[in-house]
């Protein structure tokens, strides 16, 4: 019985280590799109960084951003129905590894502890389903030049930038 609370409580150590490891990526891949945004919106106004945050640019920086990444043009569209694939694909992981882990509980403490293991297979999951989520953001930026989201977070600032100033 101790060995399958040892394989339980490591199979949700290790998820929850998972599940923080790949929030950072993602939390700096977002960060760097971000960057990315304002530096493309600099170079193409011809301003420095530092001038893309001034006030007396920002009604130029506004229409430049809202210009690219609105929705008439398709590829932004594109990039938002790829975040909702995204967040789709994350809904199921979490619900995938949850139900595997309360499956190898149920069957571990009901049929015979020698099971307590199966729930190591939710970590599998939970690494299959970042790396279909990584495929699908690449193949999202293959096609459209942006990532997951990227347009509706750049107008998202937009509607940020033009509410505050």
């Amino acid at each position: 019985m101790l060995m399958a609370v040892v394989h339980i409580i490591g199979t949700l150590l290790a998820l929850t280590v998972f599940f923080f490891a790949t929030g950072s990526v993602e939390a700096y891949r977002s960060r760097r799109r971000l960057e990315g945004v304002l530096e493309a919106a600099a170079l193409r106004l011809g301003l420095s960084r530092e001038q893309v945050f001034d006030r007396a640019h920002v009604d130029q920086v506004i229409r430049y951003l809202a210009h690219t990444y609105g929705t008439e043009h398709i590829a932004n569209r594109f990039s938002d129905l790829c975040r909702a694939l995204t967040v789709t694909l994350e809904f199921l992981s979490y619900l995938s590894q949850i139900t595997i882990v309360a499956f190898a509980v149920w069957i571990a403490f009901t049929e015979g502890f020698s099971y307590a293991p199966v729930a190591w297979v939710a970590l599998i999951v939970a690494a299959c389903f970042w790396g279909l989520i990584m495929l699908t953001s690449a193949i999202c930026y293959l096609v459209t030049g942006r990532r997951p989201g990227e347009a509706r977070d750049a107008r998202e600032l937009v509607n940020n930038w033009a509410r505050n100033n």
